[in-house]
């Protein structure tokens, strides 16, 4: 009987302690973001639904354990008794959630469709929650991210220069200065060489030869002003845009060279900026002076259509397939993030959001990354959970970088890079 009684005592201690954790942390988390206090009710009304059950939802569990952010005061330990002891502590946990307020019906047990707040994915979860690794290799402005196919980060900067790092280590590998101005971005073809575009007016065709190694197979001449960006609308056919006014369309033709075979120039703007591919029969492009997005035809090159009435005080930094018929468009103060609608060229919604939005990424997980100034005027990394014409917000990280984020990108692994105009790429990770 007395050693019954000392496991009894100990169950009760380790009640109070588990007790003592969770009101702690829940009520950090009630001071916290409306986000997290959201996971916590969701948690509170399924903890409800299980009552009678024997055992606690696998999958409520695993929530748990992703939720590492959240439980980072209370150990592992916490889990362990939660998942060993299942119903022993459902009702003592629900008893805690009511003295504090968070109760809810059965009506209420299932989440609203917008209310993506816990996942399997511990990367949605605990997104930003470690700058594990800065890099410090470029001494001019990050210009653009991207992940090569064989994994490994690349960089171009301001500083004339395109950086490749090692896949795990992110150290750098190879860094190829091949242009005499600023790298604005660069593209990896379907056979593995990439494109650069420049302020020096060209484009170059680098092929990599080894993970130490480069050659630089062909300089594109042709544009007059500073070359903005190129997609590869076919394979062996590239487009470019630049600020010369004109959009010039490059072919491989004799000995397997790229020649400039049609250009395009336009009568009412004094620069381009962006390029993208929307499907086989079509592409869009932005300018930066007359605000204006156009619609092309990928056959023949013809406008079908213009959008003029997007309010956005520079430009718009980000072109973004973000569902098979939406393109996500966003700029300098643009007033958020504007929906079109590609089969009839329609703005469909202007979603009030951001001051400023540098760039859309669209994640493995369906998820959305982008680089914003917020309305409280920080730059910030956040995630995007596009549903039914609504972008809504999943995480946040302010004051990511103290200077405008230009770029972001997230990697196979989970890994989140972003640079911009403190010279910094900045590792993230759970």
């Amino acid at each position: 009987m007395e050693e019954k009684i000392k496991n009894i005592e100990k169950k009760i201690e380790d009640l109070e302690i588990i007790k003592h954790n969770i009101i702690n942390e829940i009520e950090k988390l009630k001071k916290s973001s409306e986000s997290e206090i959201k996971f916590f009710k969701i948690l509170a009304h399924t903890f409800k639904s299980e009552e009678g059950q024997k055992n606690l939802n696998y999958n409520v569990i695993q929530n748990l354990k992703n939720f590492d952010e959240v439980f980072s005061q209370s150990k592992a330990p916490i889990y362990e008794h939660i998942y060993k002891e299942g119903m022993k502590y459902i009702s003592f946990l629900q008893n805690i959630y009511q003295n504090i307020g968070l109760t809810g019906s059965k009506e209420q047990h299932s989440l609203a469709p917008n209310q993506v707040v816990v996942s399997s994915n511990p990367y949605q979860t605990n997104l930003f929650k470690n700058n594990f690794k800065t890099i410090k290799n470029h001494s001019n402005w990050i210009r653009h991210l991207s992940q090569l196919k064989d994994g490994r980060l690349i960089s171009s900067s301001d500083d004339y220069t395109l950086n490749i790092y090692k896949k795990d280590s992110f150290e750098l590998q190879l860094s190829i200065k091949e242009h005499s101005s600023c790298v604005n971005c660069f593209i990896q073809l379907q056979n593995d060489k990439i494109v650069t575009c420049s302020d020096d007016q060209t484009m170059n065709i680098i092929k990599l030869t080894d993970e130490n190694k480069y050659k630089l197979e062909q300089k594109l001449q042709g544009h007059s002003g500073y070359v903005g960006n190129v997609i590869e609308i076919k394979e062996n056919e590239l487009i470019s845009v630049s600020y010369d006014k004109t959009m010039k369309k490059w072919e491989i033709k004799n000995d397997n060279k790229y020649e400039c075979t049609k250009t395009i120039t336009f009568q009412n703007s004094n620069s381009w900026c962006n390029i993208l591919k929307l499907n086989e029969n079509e592409f869009v492009t932005s300018s930066s002076d007359d605000k204006r997005l156009k619609f092309w035809n990928s056959n023949n090159y013809s406008n079908i259509s213009t959008i003029n009435n997007i309010e956005v005080d520079f430009y718009f930094r980000t072109l973004c397939m973000i569902d098979k018929d939406i393109l996500c468009v966003g700029g300098n103060n643009s007033k958020g993030f504007y929906l079109i609608k590609i089969s009839t060229h329609q703005i469909i919604k202007n979603i009030l959001g951001p001051q400023k939005i540098y760039s859309i990424y669209k994640c493995l997980n369906g998820l959305f990354l982008c680089s914003i100034q917020n309305e409280n005027g920080n730059y910030s990394l956040v995630k995007y959970k596009y549903d039914n014409q609504n972008l809504n917000k999943i995480i946040e990280k302010e004051k990511a970088h103290e200077k405008e984020i230009y770029t972001c990108v997230e990697l196979n692994d989970g890994t989140v890079a972003s640079g911009g105009e403190d010279n910094l790429i900045k590792l993230w990770r759970n």
